[in-house]
């Protein structure tokens, strides 16, 4: 305990690095220490299972999130698409649309999404190119929640009908 002050107060390890060390005792996966041989370790894709698990139980990974990282490594990935690593960095670099079709390929590899979701993602990435999404969203959430908006409801059946998501006699309904 008294190291651990010391250098968290001479400026060796941060206060987020030094709470980290108490709970763990100091001791990463596979008895790694310090923060490059934890990511020297954890990059190794033999041990990436274990380093989620680590991740999860230290709260340094939420419960969702390692399990997607779980079914990438089931299904042989050890990156996402572009290489990225995380959610954050994965969603920043899907964001970018000339990405779009390496995103659905992979997250369909992946098991992300259901097969029938790939469907109409591929048929929106024209649209979402073009600008013409309703609102402008990009994400299936996004546009369930402008769509839901009464005030948006013209708009978006029009969008569903020029998708080929529903028919004209439908959107009259």
């Amino acid at each position: 305990e008294e190291c651990i002050t010391f250098a968290e107060a001479a400026g060796f390890v941060t206060a987020e690095e030094a709470v980290m060390i108490r709970k763990t005792g100091g001791k990463g996966p596979g008895d790694c220490r310090g923060k490059e041989e934890c990511e020297a370790f954890c990059d190794d894709p033999n041990n990436m299972a274990e380093c989620i698990d680590f991740a999860v139980q230290y709260g340094l990974m939420p419960a969702e999130e390692a399990e997607n990282a779980k079914k990438m490594l089931a299904a042989g990935f050890t990156s996402g698409p572009g290489g990225c690593k995380g959610k954050d960095e994965c969603e920043t670099y899907c964001d970018d649309i000339s990405h779009m079709t390496e995103c659905i390929d992979f997250a369909e590899k992946a098991g992300f999404i259901p097969p029938e979701e790939v469907e109409m993602a591929r048929k929106m990435m024209p649209l979402m190119v073009r600008g013409e999404m309703p609102g402008g969203c990009r994400a299936k959430e996004q546009c369930e929640a402008y769509c839901q908006n009464e005030s948006h409801m013209e708009e978006c059946a029009n969008f569903a009908i020029k998708a080929g998501l529903m028919k004209p006699e439908d959107a009259e309904m």
